[in-house]
């Protein structure tokens, strides 16, 4: 849901017309509006959760960052009581990581291009 929050309300409308919405247990989003609903929620706080949706007893938490052109997601996900009694510090652990992944990215992209010899060595 972090990378779907990153489309359009009517592109993930479109989306979800073309699959059906069906339940793994009483409290996964199976309408349309709800999950659009749920959407903005996360467009507002920044990160997707998972709390029981899927799994009973797993919650996840979810950030999405940009690549290449492109959405990718990392979460952090756990049995539902171990993961609850972090909730609160998990968007800066994700946070943190997002921004460790992107210099990472950055600095090999920046110095690939050659080495100390000057051959190059671009891997990106």
């Amino acid at each position: 849901r972090a990378t779907l929050a990153k489309n359009s309300d009517n592109e993930v409308l479109q989306l979800l017309q073309k699959i059906q919405m069906e339940p793994y247990n009483e409290k996964t989003i199976t309408s349309p509006e709800v999950f659009i609903a749920n959407l903005q929620k996360i467009r507002k706080q920044g990160w997707g959760e998972n709390i029981g949706d899927s799994v009973d007893d797993l919650a996840a938490i979810a950030m999405a960052f940009p690549f290449a052109g492109d959405w990718y997601g990392i979460s952090i996900v756990g049995p539902m009581q171990r993961i609850l009694k972090q909730w609160s510090s998990l968007p800066n652990y994700l946070t943190n990581t997002i921004e460790q992944i992107l210099a990472s990215i950055n600095n090999v992209h920046s110095s690939s291009a050659t080495d100390d010899e000057g051959e190059n060595n671009d891997i990106l």
